[in-house]
């Protein structure tokens, strides 16, 4: 229950029957920042974020982050009439959490929580990570980071909501139910909350970003 203030709700927009305009998504700052991923049912003018006690809000779109598939969301938080409870990623490159490790997935599974309703949990253990090839119904995933894999199911609604220990640290954001090209099996996975800590850095605390130059190495062919 400490948790479910920093998950919410998000509605957006969708005309077509294979895509659901819901999902969830990770308050991640005081100021009313919502962390999801970013989805086609995201846009501006028609993006709402439900808050724990049933509360609707009108969300502005801020930049996403392409490499990561994720996107921040913007409330009001003079709207707001109580504190918002954000979680915020553990600094450092370790993971936040070892294989093995158990684990909830917090989300609006199947849209079964509208308003004030109490958000679905699935729990599990983190498996393992890794980088491997996977797709997204008939789409390749381009995530070129190492995803945490677990067996606490993403189900629809899940997406863009938290993967956290039991003892409420932030592993990572809910990817889709994904499919592995290797094994043809399905598998839950979340995003590493420490690979999304540049992004929020830059777009809630205002740092500026730093991009990594890259050093292109002669190659050596043996001819001199």
């Amino acid at each position: 229950d400490r948790l479910l203030p920093s998950v919410v709700k998000v509605h957006g927009a969708s005309g077509i029957a294979t895509i659901e305009a819901y999902a969830a998504g990770i308050v991640v700052s005081a100021q009313g920042h919502v962390l999801t991923l970013d989805q086609v049912m995201l846009q501006e003018g028609r993006t709402r974020v439900v808050l724990h006690d049933g509360s609707v809000h009108e969300a502005a779109l801020l930049p996403e982050m392409p490499g990561l598939g994720v996107r921040l969301l913007k409330i009001d938080p003079a709207n707001v009439s109580f504190p918002l409870q954000p979680v915020w990623p553990a600094a450092g490159s370790e993971p936040a959490v070892r294989t093995g490790a158990f684990c909830v997935s917090i989300g609006n599974c199947f849209r079964l929580a509208e308003f004030s309703e109490k958000l679905s949990a699935t729990f599990g253990i983190v498996v393992g990570t890794a980088s491997t090839a996977l797709r997204y119904r008939l789409s390749d995933v381009k995530y070129d980071g190492e995803l945490v894999l677990t067996d606490a199911s993403n189900n629809p609604g899940h997406y863009g909501g938290g993967l956290f220990t039991l003892d409420g640290r932030w592993i990572g954001v809910n990817a889709r139910l994904l499919d592995s090209k290797e094994t043809n099996t399905k598998l839950s996975a979340a995003i590493p909350a420490r690979d999304v800590l540049p992004y929020l850095e830059e777009h809630v605390l205002g740092k500026q970003a730093v991009v990594a130059e890259k050093v292109v190495k002669p190659v050596f062919t043996g001819i001199v």
